[in-house]
């Protein structure tokens, strides 16, 4: 599922006396993950929620500027956080969502061998499946942060390759390990597990 909701909350900190714009936070697990990235690709050019932020682009000067070749501090609008996302859209989606959207702050989260954040395929598989009738290479955006049993995190900036052995990880061959992976996201909560099922010890 997604959702949304406005940013700051609890974390809302004060910076020189002044409490920072807000923002607006979209999160998803899944599918609600995929659908999170498509929303956040469109409220991130939304002149309502740059304003909200403190942003105002208008045609004859961009959101995003250089004054005597320094580097402008850019603000963020919109943050989207997913738990195992699959493949939304193509490069030219990817570009989209890292360069052409300066203000979306975009991070995906994929546990251990979760083959669902690693699908659609891509290459030959998916056209030579449909007759070349629907022929996208399908690519990740935005930043990645692949946890571990082990508890060690690997993690890929905006714009790189993910890490070695992320798209050739032999657990994603595991139906039972995929399927624990895939729905362990809530372990990352346990205050929530407190009061609902799953419990932790099925996540472990």
């Amino acid at each position: 599922e997604g959702k949304g909701g406005g940013g700051g909350g609890g974390r809302c900190g004060v910076v020189d006396g002044k409490k920072p714009p807000p923002r607006v936070v979209v999160v998803g697990h899944s599918l609600g993950g995929a659908l999170a990235a498509l929303c956040s690709a469109r409220l991130a050019h939304h002149p309502d929620i740059l304003a909200l932020a403190g942003v105002h682009p208008t045609p004859s000067a961009p959101s995003v500027t250089s004054q005597s070749g320094k580097a402008v501090v850019v603000p963020t609008a919109v943050e989207c956080v997913t738990f195992g996302q699959p493949r939304v859209g193509d490069a030219a989606f990817r570009r989209g969502l890292d360069v052409d959207s300066p203000h979306l702050a975009y991070m995906r989260v994929v546990r251990g061998g979760d083959l669902f954040a690693r699908v659609p395929t891509s290459g030959f598989w998916l056209p030579a499946g449909n007759g070349g009738r629907f022929p996208v290479d399908y690519v990740h955006a935005g930043a990645l942060v692949w946890t571990q049993s082990d508890h060690t995190v690997a993690v890929a900036v905006r714009g790189a390759p993910p890490p070695p052995r992320f798209n050739s990880d032999l657990r994603m061959l595991n139906p039972v390990g995929v399927a624990r992976d895939h729905a362990g996201y809530a372990h990352f909560f346990p205050d929530e597990l407190e009061r609902a099922w799953p419990t932790a010890d099925l996540l472990r």
